[in-house]
């Protein structure tokens, strides 16, 4: 679409320009037509004018020295000449303004001359024969020093006229009249070249018009293609930024939607897999959590357990994940395989390329996200993107993790890592509302160390709290992953022990109360409660209260039961 878009652009700006370049060569050639008019027609036309209009005047000189000077019917010839002849031409001269006169007798020879030296010169040229013999009037126009029809060299511009004399058919003679059309044509030329002068400024001025007409419109073509270009340029820019903003509050959606860690991590790589289309195209890629010098891999995309397997146990020194994490920095990979750096190279699928984030905090780094990439894909025009996805990240699992430290605050003694009493309430509260729905067995103990504040006083609270420590951690080994351990309360212990009736239960507990005599330094006593139809949470927690006092006074370091329910075998007494 956007190539389209250019293209129509571009053939848009070709025409236009191209009509441009036709205005300014067509008025180049006008302008240059009408020069060439000027010197080429007009020019020339006016002067073949001033030759018609003289040989006009040239023949009725001709006629009027035919009609009244010689005879009539006879031809031209020198014996045949009027006395006044001579007198009369030079008169004719004056009068005509001529250059000169010439007479012909029919055989081409020249009987009279105003200039004496032309006077029996014959005239053999085919024109005189063919043409003036004939009765056709022929003129020439001479131009200064140039040469006549007879070959001689004229000192100023004349119009050169041979007019016949017949007599029906027959060729009497011929007049060679020179007319000197100096003055005139010196001033039709000026008045030509005045002309031409002011046509051409015309034609210069309407020119450099055009030109400036042109270069203007060149100029706005220019501005406003550079205007759309910029235009297209930001627009461009615009939707990428809205693309980028799209991605950022999408991932801030997945953000807000959970802060399970669990929940967090596989949205967020989903998100970011889907929305880039780079990283679409290969659809692997995963979330080291940093915690020390250890990168623990926590989500994953697309890997197989040979992978995982092969990404267990990873340092900050290792492989490119590991130097993002040290250094903060972006990292692009053409190919891993070709990486030097890339050292932890499982040889694992098809090759690839890899962009590697480091997820920061308050400029720590507590993460990294490693997305693959075609071989030869690099998003480094993304970066500035890359680092804010990292930060928006990073501050999500530091988020989370905080959310997790609270909670487990909440729900987590501290001293002995056993969940709390409220911790122990909400896993009651199932295990009981199981139990009812589905009849299935459940047994609950209660546990409190023997003279422990005895013990406390005696051995300082360091001691009690050692003590604490170690026989939590000792209950927590020895129940099953099903049970549930939590500390009740000062030196108290509750046990919720699932799918357990009153044998199982017994066994348990008894295994218990045996290892911590034996290991801790101390013993406990131990009350236990089976779930009944009907019993809840609250009234099973007393049962096994009750049975655990009367542990204590039947002599401490024992097992008692509820007296609801029977025993199943003689505990320790």
């Amino acid at each position: 679409m956007a190539a389209s878009k250019l293209d129509i652009h571009h053939d848009r700006h070709t025409k236009e320009f191209g009509f441009l370049w036709a205005v300014v060569t067509v008025s180049v050639l006008t302008v240059l037509l009408l020069m060439a008019y000027s010197h080429l027609f007009q020019t020339p036309s006016f002067t073949a004018l001033i030759a018609e209009g003289t040989e006009a005047n040239a023949i009725l000189v001709g006629t009027h020295i035919q009609e009244d000077i010689f005879p009539p019917g006879h031809p031209f010839a020198k014996e045949t000449l009027p006395p006044e002849f001579e007198a009369e031409i030079i008169q004719m001269v004056d009068n005509f303004h001529l250059k000169k006169i010439k007479v012909f007798a029919p055989s081409g020879e020249t009987i009279f001359s105003t200039e004496t030296k032309d006077i029996g010169v014959m005239n053999n040229y085919d024109y005189f024969h063919q043409e003036v013999a004939k009765g056709r009037p022929y003129t020439k126009i001479v131009h200064k020093d140039g040469i006549s029809l007879e070959g001689q060299q004229v000192t100023t511009d004349v119009v050169e006229t041979y007019v016949p004399a017949m007599e029906g058919d027959t060729f009497l003679g011929a007049f060679e009249i020179y007319l000197d059309i100096t003055t005139p044509k010196a001033k039709l030329h000026l008045l030509v070249n005045r002309s031409n002068h002011l046509l051409q400024a015309i034609s210069a001025g309407l020119l450099l018009a055009m030109l400036f007409i042109a270069h203007r419109a060149r100029t706005n073509i220019l501005a406003r293609h550079a205007a759309e270009s910029k235009i297209r340029q930001q627009r461009a820019a615009l939707e990428e930024n809205n693309k980028d903003l799209s991605i950022m509050n999408e991932i801030s959606s997945v953000i807000n939607r959970s802060i399970d860690m669990d929940r967090l991590l596989p949205g967020i790589l989903d998100t970011i897999s889907a929305r880039f289309a780079t990283f679409s195209e290969v659809s692997r890629g995963g979330i080291f959590l940093v915690a020390g010098d250890k990168l623990i891999l926590t989500a994953h995309l697309g890997h197989d357990d040979e992978f995982l397997r092969l990404h267990q146990n990873l340092s900050v020194n290792d492989c490119l994940c590991g130097q993002a994490a040290r250094t903060g920095e972006i990292i692009f990979s053409a190919d891993s395989s070709q990486d030097p750096k890339h050292t932890l190279c499982c040889n694992l699928g098809p090759a690839h390329g890899h962009v590697i984030i480091p997820l920061t905090a308050q400029e720590t780094v507590v993460g990294v996200l490693y997305l693959y990439t075609r071989v030869g894909v690099l998003v480094t025009d993304k970066e500035e993107l890359l680092q804010s996805i990292g930060r928006q990240i990073g501050l999500a699992i530091n988020n989370a993790s905080l959310y997790q430290k609270t909670r487990h605050l909440a729900l987590y003694d501290q001293l002995t890592g056993l969940p709390n009493r409220r911790s122990m309430e909400n896993r009651m509260e199932e295990a009981v509302s199981t139990a009812e729905r589905y009849g299935r067995p459940l047994s609950v103990a209660m546990i409190d160390i023997d003279f422990f504040k005895r013990y406390n006083d005696t051995m300082g609270h360091a001691a009690g709290d050692r003590i604490l420590a170690n026989v939590g951690t000792m209950i927590r080994k020895e129940i099953r992953e099903a049970d549930f351990a939590a500390r009740y309360g000062g030196e108290e212990f509750l046990i919720i022990l699932a799918e357990t009736e009153r044998c199982g239960a017994c066994i348990g507990v008894e295994r218990i109360r045996k290892t911590i005599e034996q290991k801790a330094g101390v013993t406990i006593s131990v009350g236990v409660t089976t779930f009944r139809p009907g019993l809840g949470m609250a009234q099973m927690i007393k049962e096994a209260d009750d049975a655990l006092y009367r542990a204590k006074a039947n002599g401490r370091n024992r097992v008692e039961w509820s007296e609801a329910i029977p025993v199943c075998y003689e505990t320790k007494t």
